[in-house]
């Protein structure tokens, strides 16, 4: 058997490090006309590489404690924009075939292959008995439409985010009526529960979570009309998938979270709420199926992040979730120069991964 490993390779040049800034360059260019003059005045010239080689020195520390911080924090965006920044890697835009009118219909049935064969519905808690705990405001409801978007798609009815923003003052009013309503009723409006997809392509495809209902009421306290709330609105949604100008056929479904939708990363934050880090030099990344496993590697001992990494295969295991194997990776940040002679800097290894039913 031929093991064949793909491997990519990322050129840096010297004046185009993360840590190269202007007074790095200031100084290159010190050095520079200092070697030109290197015969008469060596002094000079020994005196700007001395500088040069305390100001990278300098640099390079304060870029390991500004990488130090990204990952310390539970911002993924951030830790994965800083290590896009180091290995200067860009992303390959991927079109999706278009010429296959059937195409929408057949992801949409693969979008709800999870909902086949689901009998099974929860019962709300309040019966009908629900207390709101909570009401919207108008001035809340303005704030949050004036901070929209504008870049994001439109919805099914085909309002932009740009409009919504433009018109807050006119509609604020109206939609805190419409969210105070929905939150004492327990019941989400059938419109806004409409969604299209407009897939992506990509190398695999992750797949929904069953959201279970009732774990965030037992475990979490939640008030049982908000889990009610969540539960209408997870339930008989009307789906549909867009390519290009072709649609396809609604289907209803009840199982799983929206694509898309704002509140789904938050409800799967909120049910993996106790797959937490147990070393202390290690941090778990959540966002909607998507994991990430850093750890600080100290003097060459993996055994905190190899430990970590087991912790979350198991708790995979008995929260019924498998990790997809085909895209998890292994990212190791080491900016040692020498590695046999001791850490220059601490290395971070990065494990991002997926998870699925």
């Amino acid at each position: 058997m031929v093991i064949i490993k793909h491997s990519t390779t990322v050129t840096q040049y010297p004046n185009n490090k993360p840590w190269c800034d202007k007074v790095i360059k200031a100084k290159l260019k010190a050095k520079d006309e200092a070697y030109r003059t290197k015969t008469t005045d060596p002094d000079l010239y020994h005196r700007a590489k001395s500088d040069l080689r305390k100001a990278i020195k300098k640099a390079k520390r304060a870029q390991k404690d500004r990488i130090e911080q990204k990952f310390q924090t539970a911002n993924s965006r951030e830790v994965w924009a800083n290590i896009e920044a180091i290995t200067q890697y860009k992303g390959v835009k991927r079109s999706v075939n278009t010429d296959d009118a059937a195409l929408p219909d057949k992801l949409n049935e693969f979008y709800a292959r999870f909902d086949r064969g689901n009998s099974n519905q929860p019962i709300p808690v309040n019966n009908g008995h629900a207390t709101a705990p909570f009401n919207s405001d108008i001035t809340l409801v303005n704030y949050k439409f004036k901070r929209l978007n504008e870049r994001k798609a439109a919805g099914p009815d085909g309002i932009t985010p740009k409009l919504l923003k433009m018109c807050a003052e006119q509609l604020a009013e109206v939609y805190t009526n419409i969210f105070n309503w929905s939150l004492s009723l327990c019941e989400v409006p059938r419109s806004f529960k409409d969604a299209i997809i407009v897939p992506e392509k990509k190398r695999n495809v992750s797949c929904l979570i069953l959201v279970e209902h009732f774990k965030l009421l037992e475990h979490l306290n939640f008030p049982a009309s908000i889990c009610d709330w969540i539960l209408d609105f997870l339930l008989c949604r009307k789906q549909t998938v867009r390519v290009g100008n072709i649609h396809s056929a609604s289907i209803v479904l009840n199982t799983g979270t929206p694509q898309g939708c704002l509140l789904s990363p938050l409800l799967y934050s909120l049910l993996t709420y106790d797959c937490r880090a147990a070393d202390q030099n290690s941090r778990i990344i959540k966002f909607a199926d998507d994991t990430t496993v850093t750890g600080l590697i100290i003097n060459e001992d993996e055994s905190g992040y190899l430990d970590e990494v087991d912790l979350l295969a198991k708790w995979c295991t008995n929260n019924n979730l498998i990790l997809n194997v085909n895209k998890t990776k292994e990212l190791i940040v080491d900016s040692r120069r020498n590695k046999k002679k001791g850490p220059y800097f601490d290395k971070w290894i990065c494990c991002g991964t997926d998870k699925c039913i």
